[in-house]
């Protein structure tokens, strides 16, 4: 990543470090350089607009997703290089990038009023009616059921019933592409 003028590159490699190029399997290559060939940026601000925007281009999985798992080495979140008593500070330079990324909103004067409704639980009927299974689908979030039980376990009906009642109701599921399908299947078949 190469990064324009309006950018203000606040933290950098040390002077031998380099980057390099990582493939569409996000494998490291360290036989292509990358774009810096010393001294590559690790994180770069800007102002947009109103707002502001951090550039940190790492995996998420180093931005405290997995941080403080007990399985996880936790090298360029905070532990760093342990051996050489040189520790990271990254999870400190993220948690203090979203307080400056916060600023701006911090003065607006409604900011922080927000109060959310209690939860309200949802209300399941008491009865099903096993002759119309599915009622009419009320948004286009809708799309389908999962875990509809058929005469083949506890429930009744057939899975043709189903399908029929489900259709009538307009719900569905898109198909798989025939490639996705068939990775699908042999994956399956391995298992």
């Amino acid at each position: 990543m190469r990064y324009s003028p309006e950018w203000t590159v606040l933290v950098r490699g040390e002077s031998d470090a380099r980057s390099y190029k990582s493939g569409d399997d996000n494998e490291l290559n360290l036989n292509i350089q990358g774009t810096y060939s010393s001294v590559p940026p690790v994180l770069a601000v800007r102002q947009f607009g109103k707002g502001r925007i951090v550039s940190y281009p790492v995996s998420d999985l180093f931005t405290g997703q997995n941080h403080r798992n007990p399985l996880w080495a936790d090298i360029v979140e905070c532990n760093g290089d342990r051996a050489a008593g040189r520790p990271s500070h990254s999870m400190t330079m993220q948690m203090n990038a979203y307080r400056w990324l916060a600023e701006p909103s911090r003065v607006l004067a409604d900011f922080g009023t927000y109060v959310q409704e209690p939860y309200k639980p949802i209300q399941f009927p008491t009865k099903v009616n096993c002759d119309r299974p599915f009622a009419p689908a009320a948004t286009r979030d809708v799309r389908g059921v999962f875990g509809a039980h058929t005469a083949y376990s506890d429930g009744s009906g057939t899975v043709a019933d189903y399908v029929k009642a489900a259709k009538a109701a307009g719900l569905f599921f898109y198909r798989l592409q025939r490639s996705a399908r068939k990775a699908c299947q042999g994956n399956l078949e391995k298992n």
